[in-house]
């Protein structure tokens, strides 16, 4: 693949395949396929990393994108990978694999739906939504909220999150985020809620 570097708008809605993005890179418009790789890693409590930009465009089925920022109007076909990502405000994300660093928006955090995620990673205010599965060492940071449904006393479905905002208590011992849980620790918990 190539490098590519600077602001590019890719007019016309061509395909660009197998790409390396320098930092500060700003790529809109177009489509993207196979291997699309930042050359600034994503770390963990680095707040203004100079990573590439992606916005206004398409990913296609396949693809994995690593150590990038997605901006607005950033479609993903259901069966993308994303390694090393921060994701814009409100964003959903439908099938697909996460792998790395996650970190979505404090003030609007992302939605993950039927979505896998790999051991050793680590994400940081998303909500966790449906049929989403997950490794037994990820590590749950600030802002991560667990989606659940039920039947109100009107008789309709609601959405309600219930989310770990830096701190978690089980039992007698009080645990401050990042919390890491196994698949059998989320089994067995119980959440309760002060209103």
């Amino acid at each position: 693949g190539i490098t590519l570097g600077g602001a590019i708008t890719n007019q016309g809605g061509s395909l660009l395949e197998d790409v390396q993005l320098e930092g500060n890179t700003v790529l809109s418009g177009g489509q993207l396929k196979g291997n699309i790789t930042g050359t600034i890693a994503l770390s963990q409590g680095v707040e203004n990393s100079p990573l590439a930009l992606l916005e206004n465009l398409e990913v296609l089925a396949g693809s994995h994108l690593k150590n990038v920022v997605l901006g607005e109007n950033v479609t993903l076909a259901e069966d993308v990978i994303l390694e090393n990502v921060k994701l814009p405000a409100n964003f959903v994300m439908k099938g697909g694999q996460l792998r790395g660093i996650i970190i979505g928006q404090e003030d609007a955090p992302a939605r993950l739906d039927n979505v896998k995620i790999a051991a050793g990673s680590y994400l940081e205010s998303v909500i966790i939504g449906k049929t989403v599965t997950w490794a037994e060492d990820v590590t749950f940071g600030q802002d991560v909220c667990l989606s659940a449904w039920g039947i109100d006393a009107l008789g309709k479905t609601v959405d309600t999150q219930t989310c770990f905002i830096g701190h978690l208590r089980a039992d007698d011992l009080s645990l401050s985020s990042p919390v890491m849980l196994s698949n059998q620790d989320v089994k067995n918990v119980k959440v309760s809620s002060i209103i």
